[in-house]
Order: C-alpha cells, then structure tokens, then sequence
C-alpha cells in the first residue's frame, strides 16, 4: 500500500467524535493496524454562503448525535429536565389543511415559523421544554391583539399578538410576535426571573438554529437572563442562612445542603402569569437546575411542573380555532 493511502478519516465536532457522521465514513477504509501516526492534516470546513434550510432529515439525526453518549459520559443536555420532556423527538408537521385553519384564524404567519411548522415540525425538540403547537385555544387567546412591548420594558398584564413558541423553565417564556413592527422576532417574557421583557432574535430561524449549535456544541444553554433572580436562588440562599444560624460554616452548609432537600422537596408555583394558571407547579430553567447539581443536589430535587397554557384559554375560541384544535387533537 503506498503511504499516500495510509489515512483515516475522523469527523468531530466540539473535539469528539459526532455519531451521525459514521454512516458518511462507511465506505473509508479501516486504519491500518499496528500503524504510527507521521503526520495529522486538519481540514477546517466553514461555509460559504447562506445556511441550508432546516429540514427534518438533517435535524433529527443531529438532535440523536448530539446527546449520544461519549466516552466521558452522557452529554450535559442529555440528563437535564427540559431535555428529558421532549427527548429530541420532533412531531409531525401540520398538513395543508390545518395551516389553512390556523392561517384564517391567526393571520399569516411569519415565513421562518410557517415553513418550519409545514414541513419539519408543529411542536417537539427546541429550546426549554420543547416546542408548544400553536393549535390550542390558550394560544389563540394570546394571539389575539396588537403587541406594543419595547425592548427591555417591564409591562403588566398578557401579551398581545404572540405565540407562545416555548417554555424556558421558572415561568419563562419564548414567544413569536405575529404582530406590528416586531412582527415575525422571538422575544422572551423574563418577568418571572430579570421582571423584564427582551427582544432575542430576528425570526423564528435564527432562534432555532442557535439552540441547535449550542446543543451540539455543549455549550450553556439558551439562557438570556440571570438565573441568580429566579425564586431557586433566593430559596438556596434562604436555607444556607439557616444552616450557618445553625453554626455552620458557609462550605459546611454547603456539604449539608444536598442532605436537607431529597427528591420533589423543592416546589416552584405561579403567580399571576398569562402562561399558567395562578398556583400551578412551574418546572425549573435550565440555569436554576444547573445551581442546583453544582451544589450537589439531585436535579429531581424540584416537583414535576405543569405543562404550560394549560387551562389558559381567556374566552370560548371562534369556530376555525375549534376545528384546528380538533384536527391536531390539542385540547388545553
């Protein structure tokens, strides 16, 4: 064999080998054995145009890879609860029909969102706890009216003109605004956390696609607020206190923390929130679960949540919504 055919073939991402990329690799040949590394060629590929569509044949098999489990260990994602929701396992997409419904009931929708909704996914693996379909009466009530927040306000009350595209944990919510000049961004309701709202993306693509790079990546994930102002931290903060009245030192209570709070001993409930019905059990964002395991606590510390816009619909919906809501069978 000449030394010039003496090459394997490794692809890796983030440093570690990607298991979808395998199948690529069938027809390489295996290395040679017993072999000695000479020389390592690394060939950077970085693109050069506009970024593919997403499409569902390219999504799930990378939605697999990226939480497969390494040498090391599983991924980080791959144990935390909103990943746990989902799974990575994407819906059907809506058929023609159904987005005709939800289109004359709505108004048109952004082209990123509808394309996505059409022809990979209405609901499943994305940010949080996952993608919410937009075939629920509570929806509709959030999609009726105009949306009029600015970029870092602190407004009272239900948005208007919006969907809700997903739940970030701690009350937090993504949504796509249908409406005004805003019309087609990904804005965040940060008032259960930072008491703020924020704009965080241009359009539903781009909000997609950089939770899919920072999974892939094992980056830290899409948090675009202080988790130091959810509720957990004023509780952990609460019980360290006590702890050292007991005549604890700050590291010894530390220690003793993950002794004093066993499995569902930590409840986080709602207030008043266009998302959740006031008292209902609210699942953990992902900053406050990580709080949590860095202290040595069991992410199955906090109390299952309840699902969002459950039992959220403000009025009876209109006919078209009533059918869209039969055809998808999502009933809350």
């Amino acid at each position: 064999m000449r030394l010039e055919d003496m090459r394997v073939l490794e692809v890796k991402v983030n440093g570690q080998d990607w298991p979808p990329s395998q199948r690529l690799l069938d027809d390489v040949p295996p290395a040679i054995e017993p072999g000695v590394a000479l020389l390592r060629e690394l060939a950077v590929i970085m693109p050069q145009g506009p970024a593919l569509p997403l499409a569902r044949a390219v999504l799930e098999p990378t939605l697999a890879g990226a939480v497969a489990e390494r040498a090391s260990g599983p991924r980080p994602m791959a144990t935390w609860p909103g990943w746990l929701a989902h799974r990575g396992r994407l819906a059907p997409p809506a058929s023609d029909a159904e987005l005709r419904v939800l289109e004359s009931d709505l108004g048109p929708l952004a082209a990123p969102y509808r394309a996505f909704v059409a022809t990979i996914a209405h609901a499943g693996a994305g940010p949080g706890y996952g993608l919410l379909s937009p075939f629920t009466s509570a929806q509709a009530a959030l999609a009726r009216g105009e949306f009029s927040w600015r970029d870092g306000d602190e407004p009272h009350g239900a948005p208007g003109g919006v969907l809700a595209l997903a739940h970030a944990g701690c009350g937090i919510m993504w949504l796509l605004v249908l409406t005004g000049r805003h019309r087609g961004e990904v804005w965040v309701d940060l008032r259960s956390s930072d008491g703020c709202v924020r704009r965080v993306a241009g359009n539903f693509d781009e909000w997609y696609r950089a939770w899919v790079d920072a999974l892939v990546r094992d980056a830290p994930l899409h948090a675009q607020w202080d988790g130091t102002r959810c509720a957990t931290a004023s509780v952990l903060v609460q019980m360290l206190e006590t702890l050292q009245r007991e005549g604890l030192s700050l590291e010894a209570a530390k220690q003793a923390l993950p002794a004093r709070i066993g499995k569902g001993a930590t409840t986080l409930r709602s207030g008043d929130s266009a998302y959740f019905a006031c008292g209902a059990t609210v699942a953990p964002c992902e900053p406050c679960t990580r709080m949590v395991t860095d202290l040595g606590i069991s992410a199955d510390a906090f109390s299952p949540g309840t699902p969002p816009l459950e039992g959220r619909a403000l009025k009876k919906p209109g006919l078209l919504r009533r059918i869209a809501t039969a055809l998808r069978g999502d009933n809350t």
